[in-house]
């Protein structure tokens, strides 16, 4: 396995965790719509922001 493809694998486990910790534990209430939002859709743009070569 090349250097740059575990490299670039290595980055998406990270990032996949991050989501996901993210999802799990961060939730914001919104009383108006009965909903909520939660701070992994923040992350998933994040991720996509910083991993664009």
């Amino acid at each position: 396995m090349s250097t740059l493809r575990a490299q670039t694998l290595s980055l998406a486990a990270i990032f996949t965790a991050l989501v996901a910790v993210a999802t799990a534990t961060f939730q914001v209430c919104i009383p108006e719509t009965k909903g909520y939002f939660n701070i992994g859709e923040l992350m998933i743009y994040t991720t996509a922001l910083l991993s664009v070569q």
